[in-house]
């Protein structure tokens, strides 16, 4: 079961990036041991897991990150649009793209420049 506080979601677009991190944990980290305390009362939830509790979480949470990413902005999509807006002589066409892939993808300004920063296709 997900379970999010719509509370948590001020904005379509974090509304879109929690379901698909919480779908990522669903379907990526399965085999965990779970513990909820007042499950869509409380947010705070403990994974244990062999490790370091807050190493594994923070793997956890970059990993369902990565899959959110994946799929509400597909990495060829995102390079194919970048290199179709791409403009050398143009300063500010970054910002133009990011703007453009924000529309496009339906996902915050901040989510189009991580995805762009981890394609490699901005510094």
């Amino acid at each position: 079961d997900i379970c999010i506080d719509d509370r948590a979601c001020n904005s379509e677009h974090l509304l879109r990036f929690t379901l698909a991190h919480e779908l990522g944990h669903s379907l990526l980290h399965k085999g965990l041991s779970i513990t909820k305390t007042n499950f869509c009362e409380d947010t705070s939830i403990t994974i244990k897991t062999s490790g370091s509790e807050a190493k594994t979480t923070n793997w956890l949470e970059r990993q369902a990150n990565t899959f959110a990413a994946n799929i509400l902005m597909p990495r060829r999509a995102v390079i194919r649009l970048f290199m179709n807006e791409y403009d050398k002589k143009n300063p500010n066409c970054i910002q133009e793209i990011i703007h453009k892939m924000s529309k496009i993808f339906n996902v915050s300004p901040l989510s189009a420049e991580i995805r762009l920063r981890k394609n490699k296709l901005i510094e």
